[in-house]
């Protein structure tokens, strides 16, 4: 799968950008495909719907802004990296191969915290448990086993 969109989905978030009109057409099409290519290959259509149907538009936009790939929102500049070294719970830090956020940047967060465990999902968007399913289940359970007797063990 390409992960560059293509030239006209570029074209159509480069407008909207300039001129803060999140609404046409063009946009509606650019944020379908760079949500298939980042955010989930392999939706679970009644997830996707039931999602889709009770999202709160109103707070996503305020917070994030108009789409997953356009943040205008009150989190475009929320930066906690600083107190990731603080953490000391176990911690699973997991990302598809293909997630919006990026393999890269999630292993750099997740070397920030002491003993974390990272995993990535090959194959899978930002959604890993629609995409990986299995897999997503396998490693979320040996994690909270390994957990569970961690904690048990410091007692």
């Amino acid at each position: 799968m390409s992960k560059v969109l293509v030239a006209s989905a570029r074209r159509a978030i480069r407008r909207a950008d300039a001129s803060g009109d999140y609404t046409t057409p063009a946009y509606q099409h650019a944020t379908e495909e760079f949500y298939g290519k980042y955010v989930w290959h392999r939706p679970v259509q009644a997830d996707l719907d039931s999602t889709m149907a009770t999202v709160n538009q109103v707070i996503y936009n305020y917070m994030q802004g108009p789409s997953e790939m356009t943040i205008t929102g009150t989190l475009k500049h929320y930066n906690v990296t600083g107190i990731l070294p603080q953490i000391r719970l176990p911690t699973l830090v997991t990302v598809g191969g293909d997630d919006e956020v990026g393999p890269e940047l999630v292993r750099s967060h997740a070397a920030m915290i002491p003993g974390s465990r990272y995993e990535v999902f090959p194959g899978a968007a930002h959604l890993t448990p629609w995409d990986a399913r299995d897999e997503s289940v396998r490693v979320v359970r040996a994690f909270l086993r390994s957990a569970d007797s961690t904690r048990a063990a410091t007692r």
